[in-house]
């Protein structure tokens, strides 16, 4: 049952390692499969949509409750989230290193159903 629930934790964490990504696609094609998309505009200022749309020759989405629409000539990048594998490494691969290297040398804790701390 301990190793389940760990083996779940470590599933979420892991699902949890994704960062912004550049997109080579047009905004068009970046913004089709994406719940939402980080855009650059071109005086550096960040903008978050979510449910993004591409109509004409605008981009848009929902920022919090309202609705925006940017000319696409305005928007230098647009960014989308992808699967970090350096960071999925880093959160869960280390700790499970040091956790394996913990338990070679400590030995388990658990005697049984009890947990032993000394």
């Amino acid at each position: 049952m301990r190793r389940t629930i760990a083996a779940l934790l470590l599933m979420l964490q892991a699902l949890a390692c994704t960062s912004w990504k550049v997109s080579r696609l047009a905004p068009d094609s970046a913004v089709r499969e994406e719940s939402r998309v980080l855009l650059t505009l071109k005086h550096g200022e960040p903008l978050e949509l979510h449910e993004p749309w591409v109509r004409s020759d605008s981009i848009g989405g929902r920022v919090g409750t309202l609705t925006w629409a940017v000319p696409l000539d305005l928007v230098e990048s647009v960014k989308v989230r992808r699967f970090d594998t350096w960071a999925t490494v880093a959160v869960v691969g280390i700790p499970l290193l040091f956790l394996g290297f913990m338990g070679a040398v400590v030995g388990s804790p658990f005697e049984g159903d009890t947990l032993r701390l000394f």
